[in-house]
């Protein structure tokens, strides 16, 4: 049968320090201020950059900002989204 245990504040802390974002969201903060809702933008990956990673960074930047972006098909190497 399973154990069940409640976590100490200590545990609880190392839990959260884990979970904290260890990238700078400056770049993208500035990016998307520049735009507004009904513009389109795009972002063009770099070699090694993950799709993945880059557009969960811009949602986070731009749900910060109250900014709801959806992402649309784009080519090979380039995210493309709007500003809702």
């Amino acid at each position: 049968m399973a154990r069940f245990e409640k976590l100490s504040e200590a545990a609880i802390e190392e839990y959260r320090k884990r979970r904290a974002p260890t990238f700078n969201l400056q770049e993208y903060v500035a990016y998307l201020s520049t735009l507004k809702p009904g513009d389109w933008g795009a972002v063009i990956l770099e070699e090694g950059e993950s799709q993945r990673a880059i557009k969960r960074r811009l949602t986070i930047a731009s749900r910060q900002q109250g900014m709801e972006i959806r992402y649309k098909r784009g080519e090979t190497g380039k995210i493309i989204f709007e500003v809702k």
